[in-house]
């Protein structure tokens, strides 16, 4: 008897402290009229519902069906709202965008990004002067279209790849053909030559992604963050290797500058407009080297990841529905019949390819979850956000709400047809590339590349299936069988 109530004294004063935070928790969220969400487990919060599934951004969209388009959730020791509707999303974005313009800085961004100094995680005039570079040298329209021969190049070098592939009907790793298409055009466009360590840097790639997609322990419990220490070691090496690359790159520059000798002043590439900027110390907050490998980092990660993610969803799609496919190839095929090679001003008469890409973008964007931070207390959706919340808007959810997309989740490219929605950031039912002041400055960039691969691949090129895999089992990283109908040029 005696042990049966020491046993049932222990656990009541194991359970007591646990009962009292849910209780003071419970009269904040009523005090305060916070946002509603899931019930919470002591220390963890949230985080079981997110670690439990397989993609945090459709457990999230799950959980939005039970607690609004508006909901909080703790994620160990983080406050987190995440924004599931349109109306919602466009006050984060738009109505108060000067508030949630932020982006949180996380352990990764941290170590990866030189302390967040590169665009996507700094703020204030250190990145707008950032930005206003990297617009100037790299993704301006005028810039954009300077980089028309790179890309021809590297589009030609990817097809004839294929082609070598093609006469024995063999599986083609297309993941692998289009990473190296992405990389070398940012490379040679930013930095004027295909990077030397490609391999490396493609790997390093994919790893960055896998780990961002996901919450770490460290970003959930940032005071325990020490006790993350395969993380750390793993992201410690990532950024090695990183900053071994982005160095050479620099010295290259440096070597070609000090030939010139002054001789000729000319920036070429944004490496040499950083450069500069750096030498010249004439910014409002001046540029140190570490500043310069945290903006390459963002090219050469940035720059890749969003239009591989892209363009492989496209083929996918593609693969599962040979209808859409016929139709693309087709416009194609008659844009080019008296053409010898598709242009800039080709692409203008691809509406269907167009509209492929926008289909893809909605049901896959490439960030589904973008992050901000409530810098000071507000109301949104007619709940308190409390200052230094981080803010999650689900751009995955948002472009499959049947509000606004009949049909959801099929695939039909056809519904931009009849609906003015665009995606640069002014319909907030999708935001691929976000909205409001921190919107994708490489949108236009990534989308004239993604535009000419793609019109080229579905040119020359028919497409099969691997033996054996049924266009329901296909999986990433994508292969496929090419299958040569048109020849190649010789530009």
């Amino acid at each position: 008897m005696e042990s049966t109530n020491l046993i049932i004294t222990l656990v009541l004063l194991f359970l007591l402290p646990s009962l009292i935070l849910v209780r003071k928790a419970a009269n904040r969220k009523t005090k305060m009229n916070l946002p509603p969400g899931p019930w919470k487990l002591p220390i963890i919060g949230n985080l079981h519902h997110l670690v439990a599934a397989g993609h945090p951004h459709q457990a999230l969209h799950n959980l939005a069906r039970s607690h609004g388009p508006v909901m909080l959730l703790r994620v160990g020791e983080i406050d987190a709202v995440v924004v599931s509707s349109c109306e919602a999303a466009q006050e984060v974005m738009q109505t108060q965008d000067a508030n949630f313009g932020t982006r949180p800085k996380m352990s990764l961004s941290d170590t990866l990004f030189y302390g967040g100094t590169d665009i996507l995680y700094s703020e204030g005039v250190y990145w707008r002067q950032l930005r206003r570079i990297c617009n100037t040298y790299l993704f301006s329209p005028g810039r954009v279209s300077s980089f028309a021969s790179i890309r021809r190049e590297e589009v030609l070098s990817m097809l004839r790849a294929f082609c070598k592939e093609s006469f024995d009907r063999t599986p083609v790793n297309v993941h692998n053909k289009l990473a190296e298409l992405v990389n070398n055009v940012i490379c040679r466009a930013a930095f004027r030559e295909r990077c030397k360590s490609q391999e490396r840097l493609l790997e390093i790639t994919k790893q960055i992604i896998e780990l961002g997609s996901r919450f770490g322990f460290s970003d959930a419990f940032p005071t325990l963050s020490w006790l993350d220490v395969k993380r750390r070691r793993t992201v410690e090496t990532i950024h090695r290797d990183l900053d071994m690359i982005v160095d050479d790159t620099i010295k290259e520059h440096l070597k070609v500058r000090k030939e010139q000798n002054g001789v000729d002043d000319q920036i070429e590439d944004l490496a040499d407009a950083l450069i500069k900027a750096k030498e010249q110390g004439d910014l409002e907050v001046p540029l140190t080297l570490d500043n310069i490998k945290a903006v390459m980092l963002d090219v050469f990660i940035g720059g890749t990841g969003t239009s591989l993610s892209t363009l492989e969803c496209v083929m996918s799609e593609l693969m599962r529905h040979p209808t859409v496919m016929a139709k693309a190839q087709t416009e194609v095929r008659q844009a080019m019949r008296e053409k010898t090679h598709i242009d800039e001003n080709t692409l203008l008469e691809l509406s269907y390819l167009k509209l492929v890409i926008k289909e893809t973008l909605r049901l896959h964007p490439p960030g589904p979850l973008l992050p901000r931070l409530c810098k000071e207390t507000c109301k949104l959706h007619g709940y308190t956000i409390p200052s230094g919340t981080l803010v999650l808007i689900n751009a995955w959810a948002l472009g499959r709400d049947p509000r606004y997309w009949t049909d959801a989740n099929e695939f039909k490219p056809e519904r931009f047809e009849q609906v003015g929605v665009d995606f640069r950031g002014q319909n907030f039912e999708f935001v691929p590339f976000g909205a409001g002041r921190r919107i994708c400055p490489g949108l236009h960039y990534s989308t004239v590349l993604m535009e000419m691969a793609l019109a080229h691949i579905l040119l020359h090129f028919d497409w099969e299936l691997p033996d054996g895999i049924g266009k329901h089992d296909l999986a990433m990283p994508l292969c496929l069988v090419p299958i040569l109908n048109i020849p190649l040029p010789d530009f």
